[in-house]
């Protein structure tokens, strides 16, 4: 069992890359264990956390519960002994200890950061219109420059264009189902 985690700035396109990921994995069963939901895709054994994929313009474990953390590490401990990948993007469980959590549990934690440029973030806040003020976005990018310090190992993705992003897409296929 491993645990891949990608996170990221708001606009390094996070959502966009499940997205397509989720476009080529097939239909998926929805499941829900406590305040844990999102979709179990059976034939390649990944657990995908979060909801929203194609519903809502911010998705994935933003989805979920802000109580989500003490049922989140009951679902890793639950996991333990089964085969596959446990999979999320976003910020709710993007964290330090999530990471400890799973290298204690043997999950083999990856945690990907994704990165882009100020002006292409600048540009992708302005396309989609979002409202996120600059203090929350200041603090996002304070949390991920700590982490991509204390996470041993951290993958660094580069995010920026349409062939970054198949580049990423084939990256995380390789880390989730190999």
């Amino acid at each position: 069992m491993k645990l891949i985690a990608i996170g990221g700035e708001p606009a390094t396109g996070k959502s966009t890359l499940m997205r397509k990921l989720i476009a080529d994995m097939g239909a998926p069963k929805p499941f829900k264990f406590l305040k844990v939901a999102g979709n179990y895709y059976e034939n390649h054994a990944v657990w995908l956390i979060g909801l929203g994929y194609g519903l809502v313009a911010f998705p994935g474990t933003d989805r979920l519960s802000m109580a989500v953390q003490p049922d989140f590490e009951n679902f890793l401990r639950w996991l333990v002994p089964k085969q596959g990948t446990i999979l999320f993007e976003g910020d709710r469980l993007f964290l330090k200890k999530n990471f400890e959590l799973a290298n204690e549990l043997g999950l083999k934690p990856v945690f990907v950061f994704l990165l882009a440029s100020k002006e292409v973030l600048k540009k992708r806040h302005q396309e989609r219109k979002d409202t996120q003020k600059t203090v929350f976005l200041k603090g996002r990018e304070t949390k991920y420059r700590r982490l991509s310090n204390d996470i041993p190992g951290g993958i660094f993705f580069k995010n920026e264009s349409p062939e970054d992003l198949e580049n990423n897409l084939t990256h995380l296929k390789r880390l989730a189902f190999s």
